[in-house]
Protein backbone atom coordinates (compact mmCIF):
# COMPACT_ATOMS: atom_id res chain seq x y z
CA UNK A 1 0.00 0.00 0.00
CA UNK A 2 3.38 2.32 0.27
CA UNK A 3 4.40 1.66 -3.01
CA UNK A 4 0.46 3.06 -4.23
CA UNK A 5 0.04 5.85 -1.71
CA UNK A 6 -2.93 4.75 -0.18
CA UNK A 7 -4.05 4.48 3.32
CA UNK A 8 -5.04 1.44 5.65
CA UNK A 9 -7.00 1.56 8.68
CA UNK A 10 -6.41 -0.83 11.18
CA UNK A 11 -9.16 -1.53 13.65
CA UNK A 12 -7.80 -1.04 17.54
CA UNK A 13 -8.90 -1.49 20.47
CA UNK A 14 -10.78 -4.31 22.48
CA UNK A 15 -13.63 -5.60 21.08
CA UNK A 16 -14.92 -7.60 24.44
CA UNK A 17 -16.35 -10.60 22.38
CA UNK A 18 -15.51 -14.27 22.71
CA UNK A 19 -13.43 -15.51 21.13
CA UNK A 20 -11.45 -13.09 19.65
CA UNK A 21 -8.49 -11.90 21.14
CA UNK A 22 -7.88 -7.99 22.44
CA UNK A 23 -4.42 -8.25 22.93
CA UNK A 24 -4.06 -8.26 19.22
CA UNK A 25 -6.03 -5.24 19.03
CA UNK A 26 -3.17 -3.04 20.54
CA UNK A 27 -2.02 -0.31 18.46
CA UNK A 28 1.54 -0.70 19.89
CA UNK A 29 1.96 -3.06 17.08
CA UNK A 30 1.90 -0.12 14.37
CA UNK A 31 5.02 1.19 15.69
CA UNK A 32 7.20 -1.84 13.87
CA UNK A 33 5.06 -1.64 10.98
CA UNK A 34 5.38 2.45 10.63
CA UNK A 35 9.38 1.98 10.93
CA UNK A 36 9.82 -0.20 8.52
CA UNK A 37 7.52 1.23 5.97
CA UNK A 38 7.57 5.29 7.01
CA UNK A 39 5.63 6.18 4.31
CA UNK A 40 2.98 3.72 4.65
CA UNK A 41 -0.10 5.98 5.57
CA UNK A 42 -1.76 4.41 8.75
CA UNK A 43 -4.91 5.06 10.20
CA UNK A 44 -5.76 3.96 13.99
CA UNK A 45 -9.32 3.32 14.19
CA UNK A 46 -11.28 4.32 17.04
CA UNK A 47 -8.26 5.85 18.29
CA UNK A 48 -7.14 2.33 19.99
CA UNK A 49 -9.83 2.81 22.39
CA UNK A 50 -8.31 1.36 26.00
CA UNK A 51 -5.03 1.75 24.49
CA UNK A 52 -5.30 5.29 23.76
CA UNK A 53 -2.03 6.22 25.31
CA UNK A 54 -0.55 3.47 23.01
CA UNK A 55 -1.85 5.39 20.36
CA UNK A 56 -0.81 9.24 21.17
CA UNK A 57 2.63 7.55 21.54
CA UNK A 58 2.56 6.40 17.73
CA UNK A 59 0.97 10.01 16.91
CA UNK A 60 3.73 11.65 18.32
CA UNK A 61 6.44 9.76 16.67
CA UNK A 62 5.11 8.78 13.37
CA UNK A 63 3.83 11.54 10.52
CA UNK A 64 2.60 8.61 8.84
CA UNK A 65 -0.05 7.52 11.73
CA UNK A 66 -3.01 8.71 11.86
CA UNK A 67 -6.30 8.32 14.21
CA UNK A 68 -9.90 8.66 13.91
CA UNK A 69 -12.01 9.51 16.73
CA UNK A 70 -15.13 7.14 16.03
CA UNK A 71 -15.00 5.70 19.80
CA UNK A 72 -17.41 5.25 22.47
CA UNK A 73 -14.81 5.37 24.98
CA UNK A 74 -15.31 8.36 26.42
CA UNK A 75 -19.46 7.52 26.58
CA UNK A 76 -19.14 5.92 29.75
CA UNK A 77 -19.76 8.16 32.93
CA UNK A 78 -17.52 4.97 34.97
CA UNK A 79 -14.80 5.85 32.85
CA UNK A 80 -13.71 8.49 34.94
CA UNK A 81 -11.64 10.82 33.34
CA UNK A 82 -12.12 11.78 29.14
CA UNK A 83 -9.09 9.77 27.26
CA UNK A 84 -10.36 11.40 24.08
CA UNK A 85 -9.51 14.91 25.62
CA UNK A 86 -6.02 13.28 27.00
CA UNK A 87 -5.28 11.89 23.79
CA UNK A 88 -5.65 15.30 21.79
CA UNK A 89 -3.89 16.87 24.75
CA UNK A 90 -0.78 14.71 24.36
CA UNK A 91 -0.11 14.89 20.81
CA UNK A 92 -0.78 18.58 20.73
CA UNK A 93 1.73 19.13 23.05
Amino acid sequence: MQKYGLPVLFHTGSLGVIPYRDCFSNPSYIDEVSCDFPEFIIIVGHSGKIYFRETAMLLRKHKNVYADISTNIGRDPLFGHHPMAWLLYKFKS
